[in-house]
């Protein structure tokens, strides 16, 4: 079942008309095997990584920057090498996304960071919020404005209001915390029993100090 581009001139001349199109090489290359499937691919995020530039979005380094078709990215937001933008994200403006951060189906809000090695997947971050490095969220996981995610942080399913911070070494899995709380160093939300999954509620301007476990 496969379409040959020669079929373009037999077919005509069967009719007894050829016409001759002229097209740049890279629009008519095949794809045989892996490597000219990679050769390709690189053309197509070459075109991606270009358009965003020219819309206002700096790409630290191009060459090593992925961005998937469906990205949509703000102007004057930032880009560092090595970062992978995956599915359908959505990045605002003056946003900064750091060295070798991955983002799968992920909204980052206006003036966000997301520093080096963090890796986000089906999360909502909202306008302002420090995320990593080194952190983990998972899906479900949502920031509102101002949010302070830190070091080895991993986020589950949790909704994180205005202000919060978790800033080291801690899981939030199930969870709804206060604006305004504070959570420690080594916190964990104990949310699964074994046998099913149960969400921590804690309110507004909550202190949670280091090492604490929440069941």
């Amino acid at each position: 079942g496969q379409l040959y581009l020669t079929d373009i001139v037999s077919q005509p001349a069967a009719l007894g008309e050829v016409a001759v199109v002229e097209a740049p090489v890279e629009e008519t290359a095949g794809v045989h095997d892996r490597v000219e499937l990679a050769q390709r691919a690189e053309v197509i995020r070459a075109r991606i990584n270009t358009r965003h530039m020219k819309l206002g979005v700096t790409l630290q380094h191009p060459a090593s920057t992925f961005i998937d078709a469906g990205v949509e990215i703000g102007p004057e937001t930032t880009i560092g090498p090595n970062v992978s933008i995956q599915g359908d994200c959505e990045i605002g403006a003056n946003a900064f996304i750091g060295q070798g951060a991955v983002l799968v189906h992920t909204t980052v809000g206006d003036g966000a960071e997301v520093k080096p090695y963090s890796v986000l997947e089906e999360a909502v971050v909202g306008p302002k919020c420090h995320v990593g490095p080194f952190a983990r969220l998972r899906p479900g996981s949502v920031l509102d404005e101002g949010v302070h995610v830190g070091n080895f942080v991993e986020t589950k399913k949790a909704h994180l209001r205005k202000g919060v911070k978790a800033g080291h070494l801690a899981y939030l899995g199930d969870a709804d915390i206060g604006a305004g709380s504070n959570i420690g160093a080594g916190t964990i939300t104990c949310n699964y029993d074994g046998v099913a999954n149960h969400e921590t509620v804690l309110g507004a301007g909550v202190f949670v100090g280091s090492d604490t476990q929440l069941v």
